[in-house]
């Protein structure tokens, strides 16, 4: 999680050259989502290679769940009305614009429904997949 906040920081840092301008109570959300995003996939990934035991099989799930999400992500992005095409996607441009500061292009409230719908997808699902994640661990090691 370090590596990809190192990466993060680099790209705020960029931004904020360009004259992005840092709403910190906004990123500080923000880095909370991404940190629940980031552990939820590392957590998978460990545990469906240790279930498979095999690269191939690893190779097929990644991909099967990879190219879907990478093709579905331009579903995110607002559309000339500002109307972003998925509304259940947990890091949609309407989560991710009230990071901003108010008064910056699409600002919103922190507050806004579309930040705890966020909360409410990616909570769960890492409890979920850390608790899947550490049972197939224990029973490797043991």
């Amino acid at each position: 999680m370090l590596l990809m906040f190192a990466f993060d920081v680099v790209v705020v840092a960029i931004g904020t050259a360009f004259g992005f301008q840092i709403h910190a109570a906004g990123l500080l959300l923000l880095c909370i989502v991404l940190a629940l995003l980031m552990a939820t996939m590392a957590a998978f990934s460990i545990a469906a290679a240790l279930t498979t035991k095999d690269i191939n099989g690893f190779a097929a799930i990644i991909n099967g769940l990879n190219l879907p999400v990478l093709l579905l992500a331009g579903c995110c992005c607002p559309s000339r009305s500002g109307r972003t095409g998925c509304g259940c996607w947990p890091i949609s441009t309407r989560c991710t614009t009230r990071s901003r500061p108010p008064g910056s292009w699409r600002a919103g409230a922190l507050g806004a429904p579309a930040v705890w719908h966020a909360f409410a997808v990616l909570v769960p699902l890492c409890a979920v997949v850390l608790g899947w994640a550490t049972s197939v661990v224990r029973t490797a090691v043991a």
